[in-house]
């Protein structure tokens, strides 16, 4: 399952947790406001202590590890999505606010 960056912004806060899966070092070059840092590479078993009660909002640099992670986490029992076009797709947003 597949959400946008402005289906994102729609949501409350507390309903969901937005997960940067990119590399850490890829993250700490910078992230979208709110979000939790868990390499997807680094640390996949991370992804699994995360609470099932909430949404889980997945994203990469352009959305194509993030699918692969919903899947995952979607088999798990989890209520997961991919961001569409992942961070990249962010800053284009951004821009064009």
């Amino acid at each position: 399952m597949e959400i946008t960056w402005d289906d994102v912004k729609t949501q409350e806060k507390d309903s969901y947790l937005l997960i940067d899966i990119r590399e850490y070092e890829h993250s700490a070059l910078g992230m979208v406001p709110g979000a939790i840092a868990i390499s997807f590479i680094e640390d996949v078993n991370k992804l699994f202590e995360l609470p099932k009660e909430k949404k889980i909002y997945l994203y990469c640099h352009k959305g194509e590890l993030s699918i692969q992670a919903q899947e995952l986490l979607q088999d798990a029992g989890y209520e997961a999505y991919s961001v569409t076009g992942g961070y990249y797709a962010y800053l284009e947003n951004m821009l064009a606010d």
